[in-house]
């Protein structure tokens, strides 16, 4: 039940800021070359997108919830280790959210 089998663990953020062509959180989900900071290989972490992750709203029992001091935006990034219990078992034959 790790984050990397789980079809809610994706490179697209879950806010719809992606829409503006830069990726906010890159240096943190991708090794950068230490003088140009263009990516080295595929992301070593990526965006939990499940629908129990809130922004800034007080959480149920079975959720998270992400904020930061601005209220502006934040967003649950993991590796591929991380478990939690949000877990759903990606469909192979799924189109992945890149």
């Amino acid at each position: 039940m790790k984050c990397r089998d789980c079809k809610h663990w994706c490179d697209a953020e879950k806010d719809g800021n992606e829409a503006d062509g830069y990726d906010h959180y890159e240096g943190l989900r991708f090794d950068l070359h230490p003088t140009t900071y263009e990516k080295i290989g595929k992301a070593k972490a990526k965006y939990c997108r499940s629908p129990n992750i809130l922004f800034y709203e007080s959480p149920a029992a079975n959720q998270a919830t992400v904020v930061d001091g601005s209220q502006y935006r934040a967003a649950l990034i993991t590796g591929p280790e991380f478990g939690c219990v949000n877990f759903e078992k990606a469909d192979p034959k799924a189109e992945v959210i890149e």
